[in-house]
Parts: C-alpha cells; structure tokens; sequence
C-alpha cells in the first residue's frame, strides 16, 4: 500500500478531514489522492502533528498503524484518572505532559543538587576561616 493511501487509511481511522490533516503538514488540498507519494520534507511534520501515527508503519510496513505508548511509558495514576475523564483522544496529550513533567524534575534534581554542592562549599569556605 502507497504512503498516501495508509494517510488516508489513518485520517479515516482518526476520523479527521483530509483538509485539516494536510493543512497541519504543509500539503496542498487534494494532494494525498493524487497518484503521487508525498515528499520526505512532510515525514517531520506529520511526525509533530500526529506523533501517534507509527512512522515505522507508515514508511516500512513494520508495526501496528498507531504508536503502542502503553508499552513505552509507564501509565501513572494521574494519567489513567485523565484517560478515564477525557478518553483515547487525549491520552496521548497527557502522556506528552508527563513526560514533560519528569523532565522538569530532572532539572529540578539536578539544580537542587548543585546548590546543595555549592551550600556545602561556602559552609567548607566559612569553617576554614
């Protein structure tokens, strides 16, 4: 199966307009039913737009249609009380936030320790007055 036809396949499936999935990437309108596959210079916006489209799918008939984020991040339970109250739909999104937030702790750990690391140098500094 054609690129083009596994994006339509996938808009189909994610019950969306050609139009707003084409104009999320670039492409003209009526571009995906000309004969023609899209461009490689399209794969890195459908990828920011659509992260739940599996590239490896779409490009190499590998792997299932859609992303399994089930198995690459863990679901916390601030994430399954979301998924229940918002659905399918927005699972991705929340998923997208938490891993944000994990990345905000990390810096947050990181700048912790070094002002630890620098208390501890200036009380090193103080004593040795």
């Amino acid at each position: 199966m054609s690129i083009n036809k596994k994006l339509l396949e996938y808009i189909e499936k994610k019950n969306i307009t050609q139009r707003d999935f084409t104009r999320k990437i670039g492409l003209s309108d009526g571009a995906l039913k000309k004969g023609k596959n899209i461009g490689s210079q399209y794969i890195k916006a459908i990828k920011d737009h659509f992260p739940d489209l599996n590239l490896s799918w779409l490009l190499f008939d590998e792997g299932d249609m859609f992303v399994n984020y089930d198995n690459s991040i863990p679901m916390t339970e601030e994430t399954q009380t979301y998924y229940k109250k918002y659905g399918d739909n927005n699972l991705i999104e929340c998923q997208k936030r938490v891993i944000e937030l994990q990345d905000e702790i990390r810096k947050l750990e990181k700048e912790l320790f070094e002002l630890k690391l620098e208390k501890n140098n200036i009380f090193t500094k103080l004593k040795s007055k």
